[in-house]
């Protein structure tokens, strides 16, 4: 892989780290609607099970931008046999 492209890729990664860091963010916030959610709407409420859904939903979506921004690190770092 030559330099050009490895810099292209280090840029995608920048942006998939910041996607990261957003989504990482509104999970912080879901979680934290959840959590203080009153204790009879959390137990016998829909929006309890969307929320705690979204928060599921949202913490798979950050682990799979972290899997790819390892994989293109991976990508980048390996040399040319």
């Amino acid at each position: 892989m030559n330099n050009q492209r490895r810099k292209q890729i280090k840029e995608v990664q920048n942006q998939l780290s910041e996607i990261r860091d957003n989504l990482n963010s509104i999970l912080c916030d879901e979680d934290e609607y959840l959590c203080n959610m009153p204790e009879g709407l959390f137990s016998s409420s829909k929006k309890s099970m969307v929320a705690q859904e979204n928060v599921g939903d949202l913490q798979f979506s950050v682990d799979a931008v972290d899997e790819l921004i390892d994989t293109l690190k991976g990508v980048v770092e390996r040399k040319h046999i």
